[in-house]
């Protein structure tokens, strides 16, 4: 019997855990749920093992510390895969204790740099390091690679591609003026495009910092969907190999937001809000707006539509209070995001992606557009947990059942992997339309 180790059971896992109970009691597999939060991960996996109809003798929630090394090296080695939903900074604790134990490790973040000096390591134990199996990473790669694959195969060259992603707020949910509500983890929310982003526009290396990705508002529009508003998103000049796009004239990755969304974070890092190293003191409670006020007082000169904005994220919220004595600029507005840009239970969530190609085909110039579309049923089962967690999922089963072999430190970019995953995303209601003009 396969045991499947899944570390945290947050935002993102709902789906995936669901997925998980349902394939694990087909396969007669196990699967154990770690979170921080004491019953949490129990209480997920008996809501799953109640929805999906199974006996719940495979399935086990636990809650401890990641930094408990006895008890995590207890679950790792007793692991034939594990899966990490952990916050970027704690992969590289369980990343560690598998290449010690030969284990192999999924996750839906970024490859982790300091993970890459084991690269070796990984290979030679012949365990598989799956990092980027979510949405964005994830899916966006996935899919792109096959676009690439279909116009290679009709002597197609790339000439421009712009893919993008967003998690967004659904249009019968968009009650505030930012346009936006948090479905994923709201600290990478405050964090976004903090280290700016680099690509490649009409064979020029462009590079910006973090006010320079939102002080230039770059719009699309998507058929049936709406406007959006786009900004870089991290190196994009690192996937060019990756996507076998050497050459290319334009490439770049991006993320979409409302354009009001775009004006106000930009107002936002103007403010100061974003800085995470000036740390704020006050001796009594204080409220919302005193502490925002604090941080940076609204200028007059303030446009009325950014001003009223501002004051509706808790600039002038004279009645909640803080839990906190102290904090940074960041924390405090990731505070009033997470008390003002709730999903409440019955709200909907949306994943955008689109991907946008320019291609020659002998002497003629087409142009690719292919977009996903996915509206979450509630605050719960959200379109983020979907396409983050269906991905892990997927993969998880496929490696487990020796759909496909692999081994290393990995990204989706293989094709023994994207297709047979992207296939069964499918299944999942998970799937792409597609446009072309000559």
């Amino acid at each position: 019997m396969s045991k499947i180790l899944l570390f945290g059971a947050g935002k993102s896992a709902t789906v995936l855990i669901d997925f998980l109970v349902q394939q694990c009691a087909e396969y007669d597999f196990s699967l154990e749920v770690v979170d921080a939060l004491p019953e949490v991960a129990h209480q997920k996996i008996q809501d799953s093992v109640q929805r999906a109809h199974v006996n719940d003798a495979n399935f086990i929630g636990r809650s401890f510390d990641i930094n408990d090394s006895a008890k995590r090296l207890a679950s790792i080695e007793s692991a034939d895969l594990v899966l990490s939903l952990l916050p970027p900074h704690l992969h590289a604790v369980v990343a560690l204790d598998c290449i010690h134990l030969s284990k192999s490790l999924f996750t839906a973040s970024y490859v982790d740099p300091a993970i890459r000096q084991h690269a070796a390591s990984i290979e030679a134990n012949g365990s598989l390091f799956l990092y980027e199996m979510g949405l964005d990473p994830g899916i966006d790669h996935m899919s792109l690679l096959s676009l690439l694959d279909a116009i290679r195969l009709q002597g197609g060259q790339p000439i421009r591609v712009l893919s993008h992603c967003g998690g967004l707020v659904a249009p019968e949910s968009d009650d505030n003026p930012w346009h936006y509500k948090i479905s994923w983890n709201p600290r990478n929310v405050v964090m976004a495009g903090k280290a700016g982003a680099q690509y490649l526009e009409k064979g020029v290396v462009i590079e910006k910092n973090h006010a320079q990705l939102f002080s230039e508002l770059r719009t699309l529009y998507l058929r049936d969907v709406g406007e959006f508003a786009f900004y870089p998103n991290r190196d994009s000049l690192s996937y060019i190999d990756r996507y076998g796009l050497q050459g290319i004239e334009s490439f770049q990755r991006t993320t979409l937001r409302h354009p009001d969304f775009i004006r106000g974070w930009s107002e936002l890092i103007q403010l100061g809000m974003i800085d995470d190293e000036r740390t704020i003191e006050w001796t009594t409670p204080v409220t919302l707006s005193q502490a925002l006020n604090q941080c940076s007082p609204l200028s007059t000169e303030t446009p009325p539509d950014l001003r009223a904005m501002l004051e509706w994220l808790g600039w002038s919220d004279p009645t909640t209070i803080l839990p906190f004595q102290s904090a940074t600029p960041a924390q405090i507005l990731q505070f009033a995001m997470e008390q003002k840009w709730v999903l409440h239970p019955t709200d909907k969530d949306q994943v955008v992606m689109l991907h946008e190609i320019d291609y020659r085909v002998g002497p003629e110039t087409k142009s690719m557009r292919s977009w996903l579309v996915d509206t979450g049923v509630d605050s719960v089962r959200t379109a983020m947990a979907k396409t983050v967690g269906l991905p892990l999922g997927i993969a998880a089963m496929q490696f487990l059942t020796g759909k496909w072999k692999a081994a290393g430190l990995q990204i989706p970019t293989l094709p023994e992997i994207y297709v047979s995953v992207l296939e069964e995303l499918k299944n999942q209601g998970i799937a792409f339309e597609e446009s072309i003009d000559q």
